[in-house]
């Protein structure tokens, strides 16, 4: 009997080859990406952290403005009569750009919404409040920060492009000669002209530099002096520095699957236009997912807040420059869960810290008490959902907080601290 059974086509013999090259060069790539992730992580290190601190409940002097839409970052002009929101979109209708407001007698007023074609992840307003800077995906949009503090919808000026795709976030002002942006999903920290922004030029002129940190670079700071700035990323690179590997091996470290330290690096701004490859002076392990960096204003000594780990981290300065070793944080403060946003207020005798998630609070931190080792969290103020930024005026007389789950301001009485 013949069978009648269909059988598969064979691809021709001519196309044989290439699918098994094709085949093996695939096998290959998946298994050295494997090996350089498992590398990495035999290599990294691990990070500890501590339980989250029980706390009482949240007490204190705020008050609450709502937010049309879902704020990330805020910032506060040099004479503290504006404040601006910047706001990303969640769900169809939700706006992005930035909402303003306007300081008064009886707290925040909002004066109108300026949109922008994306969310904004970090907002900084130049010292001599000409220009209002925001961070975008793929740019830093530029601002005339007096018209957008009255709620002129031409304020925006013109955009510095930093790359497609690069996530940039979050923003710090260098004296009155740089701007740096911390590219996110770049690994980076571009540097940009201030002089040649403020003169209206946004082309590629204006890009001066960038400096490849550890994957998912956050917070950034600069010293008192402007010479030093201070990024923290979440996760280490591998050994091996490739778009598949790092994206491998950031997720799973991302994900909370492996716990491996993130980093704080120190980049010497005088080598960026000159040798961007070792402008890296520094770079020492920082807890688990660290997410923000402050800087004391005598310079001497960098905090952290390391959001896995919920601690706040103190590093010295000096130490962290010097030849040798990295050397171990000079002080450890346990606080509540997920502690994120940071500042420094009444010349940096205390940390207002931001956690994020559903905590609700900001820890008022002693950091004098901390670097000598007694306790240090001297008070608990409620905020709203999801606090991520913190902004503090000039006159150090009030902060706002920025809480993305709530859609709300919250602003602080820092006068009560003294």
């Amino acid at each position: 009997m013949i069978s009648l059974r269909h059988r598969p086509a064979r691809p021709p013999s001519r196309w044989r080859r290439p699918l098994v090259l094709a085949l093996t060069v695939t096998v290959l790539a998946v298994g050295l990406m494997a090996g350089v992730v498992a590398v990495s992580l035999a290599r990294s290190e691990t990070c500890s952290g501590s339980a989250p601190l029980p706390t009482p409940p949240a007490t204190g002097r705020v008050a609450t403005t709502g937010v049309i839409g879902h704020p990330f970052a805020v910032a506060v002009t040099p004479d503290g009569q504006a404040a601006f929101a910047s706001l990303g979109a969640w769900w169809p209708g939700d706006p992005n750009g930035l909402q303003v407001f306007r300081r008064g007698p009886d707290g925040l007023r909002p004066v109108a919404i300026i949109p922008l074609h994306s969310a904004a992840g970090g907002l900084a307003v130049t010292p001599d409040g000409r220009l209002l800077l925001a961070a975008l995906d793929d740019r830093v949009q530029v601002l005339d920060a007096t018209r957008a503090a009255a709620g002129d919808l031409g304020a925006v000026l013109g955009a510095v492009a930093t790359s497609p795709g690069a996530g940039t976030r979050d923003l710090a002002i260098a004296g009155d000669r740089y701007v740096l942006a911390a590219d996110r999903s770049a690994g980076r920290v571009t540097v940009l002209d201030l002089p040649r922004i403020a003169a209206g030029d946004y082309g590629p002129s204006a890009q001066l530099g960038a400096v490849d940190v550890d994957l998912r670079p956050g917070g950034l700071a600069v010293s008192p002096d402007g010479r030093y700035a201070f990024v923290v990323s979440e996760v280490q690179r591998p050994v091996l520095s490739l778009a598949p590997t790092d994206a491998a091996y950031g997720l799973l470290a991302g994900l909370g699957v492996l716990r491996r330290a993130g980093t704080l690096a120190v980049i010497d701004l005088s080598r960026v236009e000159v040798n961007p490859l070792g402008a890296v002076r520094a770079r020492v392990s920082a807890g688990c997912s660290p997410a923000q960096v402050a800087i004391s204003p005598d310079g001497g000594t960098a905090w952290v807040t390391a959001r896995q780990s919920n601690e706040l981290l103190a590093y010295r300065v000096d130490r962290l420059l010097a030849e040798g070793p990295p050397p171990a944080p000079a002080a450890r403060v346990r606080l509540a869960a997920a502690p994120a946003a940071i500042r420094l207020v009444d010349g940096g005798r205390y940390a207002l810290v931001a956690h994020a998630g559903d905590a609700r609070r900001v820890s008022v931190i002693d950091t004098t008490a901390a670097l000598v080792g007694r306790p240090a969290v001297r008070s608990e103020l409620p905020v709203g959902d999801g606090a991520s930024e913190i902004a503090v005026s000039a006159d150090h007389r009030v902060a706002y907080v920025a809480n993305n789950g709530s859609s709300t301001l919250t602003a602080i009485d820092l006068t009560a601290l003294r």
